[in-house]
């Protein structure tokens, strides 16, 4: 095709090369759009979807379902983790509503993700997490590395700091 054979070094072995941006697949600004197609093309916003969520039927549903997940009952395992450590995660999740995480988690099968924040505390000289509070999936975008940001008067934040915000997604691809 004419076209020279890029050289490589051992040095780009680690690096993530095949990448949206350099087949300009790369959102505005170093944004990627939102992934869901009726959204692009019908120029809504996410929020729509919340709005069917209100209705009888499809919110009804939604309730059901997701008040069947959240009676499950659940257990910790790990025979190999301390007892200390054992003791420390168990006194912890007593204070929390596991259901009603499981119930904000499952958001992000309807929306595609979920955004939660985690609120830490000081607990006998432990930072644990005392509260982790659902967002609204609209007050996030992502990066072209698919990194979570938090979208500040309209404009990207930068990155998130570790350990603050968990984000599960919903049959997430590269794509």
């Amino acid at each position: 095709t004419g076209r020279a054979a890029a050289t490589y070094t051992p040095h780009d072995l680690p690096a993530n090369m095949a990448v949206s941006r350099r087949v300009g697949m790369g959102g505005v600004n170093g944004w990627l759009p939102h992934p869901d197609a009726i959204l692009r093309k019908t120029g809504k916003r996410i929020a729509v979807y919340r709005g069917l969520l209100r209705g009888p039927v499809g919110g009804g549903d939604v309730r059901r379902r997701k008040a069947t997940f959240a009676r499950f009952d659940w257990r910790l395992d790990g025979d190999d983790v301390a007892d200390k450590v054992r003791a420390t995660v168990d006194s912890l999740l007593v204070g929390f509503d596991t259901y009603a995480l499981v119930k904000d988690i499952l958001n992000a099968t309807l929306f595609g993700y979920q955004p939660l924040e985690i609120l830490w505390g000081k607990q006998g000289g432990l930072w644990l997490p005392e509260k982790v509070l659902a967002k609204p999936q609209e007050w996030f975008g992502f990066d072209d590395d698919g990194r979570l940001y938090f979208i500040d008067d309209g404009v990207g934040s930068g990155p998130l700091p570790d350990f603050k915000f968990l984000c599960p997604t919903q049959e997430a691809s590269y794509d």
